[in-house]
């Protein structure tokens, strides 16, 4: 008898794990990835096309023109039906309507942005491409990395940032790295560029422990960035200074400031 109970609750079990390895394999493998080149009577535009949860209720794409500086651009609609494929994205006024090669591999259709039609060839990708910047520091680096949390007290606001500290420098000098107009993170990214993780990885070899944050509202920081003025933004600096200047690692009487655009003005 218990030997019966015991195969039927074995059999019960490997159901279930049927159920779900079969799942599992309904489900992953659902994404896809293109790449293809927008034909224009001045010049090609390469777009990457990202396909997720293709196959499922929960079907998303999303683009990027690497050109024009737009990344991870949700697509309003994308419908698939057999081996056609629309898709609209409203914010570019656009229509791509296509075809799917039979085994999937290429989309061949016409790309409608404006009442003008474009020729877009695509071909499958094994996985979305990474934009390749050389300049960008890599870890490990030969310093020192934190993650940092300090207060503007008048604004009542904590504002996060990132901290290098020189690795063999005791009561180093420092610099905060203020950002431009918009709102911008620690790195000061766009465009895929970091120039404040460049910039800081370059002083801090050279010696110089840097502070660089998330303006208030973005990333980790508090606060709201659309009501802020050019002076709020400046009382965000002094907080970073205050930090620093009680920071046991930095020499207090050396810490300077680096602005770019607006942050130039904030400086003095």
């Amino acid at each position: 008898m218990k030997s019966k109970q015991f195969l039927q609750i074995a059999i019960f079990i490997f159901l279930i794990l049927m159920v779900f390895i079969t799942h599992a394999q309904k489900t992953s493998g659902n994404n896809s990835y293109y790449e293809g080149n927008i034909k224009t009577e001045y010049q090609d535009i390469l777009v990457w096309i990202s396909i997720l949860n293709e196959n499922t209720d929960s079907l998303k794409a999303f683009i990027d023109v690497p050109e024009q500086g737009a990344y991870n651009t949700q697509i309003d609609s994308i419908r698939i039906d057999g081996q056609q494929i629309w898709i609209n994205i409203k914010s570019y006024a656009t229509v791509f309507q296509a075809d799917f090669s039979e085994n999937r591999e290429k989309i061949s259709g016409i790309w409608n942005q404006a009442n003008q039609n474009y020729e877009l060839n695509m071909i499958r990708l094994e996985k979305k491409p990474e934009l390749i910047r050389p300049q960008e520091p890599k870890e490990p680096f030969p310093y020192r990395s934190e993650d940092v949390f300090f207060d503007n007290k008048s604004a009542k606001i904590k504002l996060a940032g990132t901290l290098t500290l020189p690795e063999k420098s005791w009561q180093a000098p420092a610099v905060i790295l203020v950002p431009g107009s918009g709102p911008q993170n620690r790195n000061s990214e766009i465009l895929g560029h970091k120039p404040f993780l460049v910039l800081s990885d370059f002083l801090t070899r050279m010696g110089i422990a840097v502070l660089r944050y998330d303006e208030r509202g973005i990333g980790e920081s508090e606060g709201k960035f659309s009501t802020a003025t050019t002076f709020d933004l400046s009382e965000d600096v002094m907080a970073a200074y205050e930090y620093l200047r009680n920071h046991k690692g930095i020499n207090s009487e050396k810490i300077g400031i680096i602005g770019h655009s607006e942050g130039g003005l904030i400086a003095p």
